[in-house]
């Protein structure tokens, strides 16, 4: 087949990246993954047991993962290629880079101290705009991770029929690794949003964890990220990368559809975009792998989320208004 294209999205958490995800998978051209780190681990969670959609640990079509046709024939068409055994060890196709994403970080196997040094050392390499290559000998895998992850998004590519993979994994490092990588096929989505609804929706999370919300540390949590990203704009001069608003978005979902199928030189006049005003997701159409829980509530329809303004105090708002925000 011709030369796929990949849309990684970078985002910070409970910035909408499950939402756009579904929303490009609603193109005939794209095929939709959701966070394609987890793949691994859904596939060794559920080794000895069916997985729920209470658990999330089923694909969004509603089969097990080791069921559901897309899955399984890209899994056995890896298994073929490469003389892996996926399904059932998923160790003899390693996906994972430095571990970070791997099954053995939510099982009693944790990642070693140098796994995690050496992930820190690549971060801070490939900011600076720099070549991976000039030292794959720190992680001489990096190249295998990433021949791997590619194979991956082929082989998805055939089996949906498909000219574009969306990958909303987030993780900035791996987006940069894969941009090198394939620097004319990988496409960068940094997600944005406004800070009021960033941090009401880690601000439910925590209560819903029972955890104890901190509003300075989301503030600070929420300027490193954003500068962060900023860095990499800057430093990468080759980097291919799309801004998108979540407001935007959601009040505009098929023009934001278009747009984007316009770039990625997708677009056809025989494509039936939706209105913006009615335009509906329907994740149990996709085979999402990982994401937000709401990609199993099925038909849905694109509107922006505002709770922000009921979960958040008056005081806490305030703070917002005159905290030093990077956005």
């Amino acid at each position: 087949m011709a030369d796929i294209k990949l849309v990684y999205v970078v985002a910070q958490a409970h910035t909408g990246s499950t939402l756009v995800d579904c929303i490009l998978g609603t193109h005939p051209d794209i095929c939709s993954s959701g966070e394609l780190r987890y793949l691994n681990w859904q596939i060794f969670r559920t080794r000895n047991t069916d997985g729920t959609a209470e658990e999330q640990s089923i694909c969004t079509c509603g089969e097990q993962f080791r069921n559901c046709e897309f899955w399984k024939n890209v899994l056995l068409s890896i298994d073929t290629k490469t003389g892996s055994d996926f399904i059932n060890d998923v160790d003899s196709f390693d996906l994972s880079y430095f571990h970070q994403f791997g099954y053995k970080d939510r099982s009693s196997v944790k990642r070693s101290i140098f796994d995690k040094l050496k992930a820190v050392v690549f971060r801070l390499w490939i900011e600076q705009g720099w070549s991976y290559k000039k030292i794959l000998w720190i992680e001489p895998l990096v190249q295998k991770w990433l021949n791997n992850n590619w194979l991956l998004y082929e082989e998805m590519a055939q089996k949906s029929k498909s000219k574009i993979v969306v990958d909303s994994t987030k993780d900035l490092r791996i987006a940069l690794l894969l941009q090198q990588y394939k620097p004319d096929q990988v496409h960068v989505m940094f997600l944005n949003r406004k800070v009021e609804g960033v941090i009401a929706a880690k601000k439910r999370w925590s209560m819903k964890r029972n955890e104890t919300f901190d509003l300075a540390e989301s503030i600070k949590q929420h300027n490193v990220f954003q500068k962060r990203m900023a860095k990499y704009k800057r430093n990468v001069r080759s980097l291919k990368f799309i801004d998108v608003n979540y407001e935007d978005y959601v009040q505009s979902p098929s023009a934001f559809l278009k747009s984007i199928s316009e770039r990625l030189n997708i677009d056809s006049p025989l494509i039936n975009y939706q209105s913006n005003e009615e335009f509906y997701i329907n994740p149990n159409e996709l085979h999402l792998v990982a994401g937000n829980p709401m990609r199993f509530k099925g038909r849905q329809l694109v509107k922006a989320d505002e709770r922000w303004k009921q979960d958040l105090t008056e005081k806490e708002i305030e703070t917002l208004k005159s905290a030093k925000i990077k956005q």
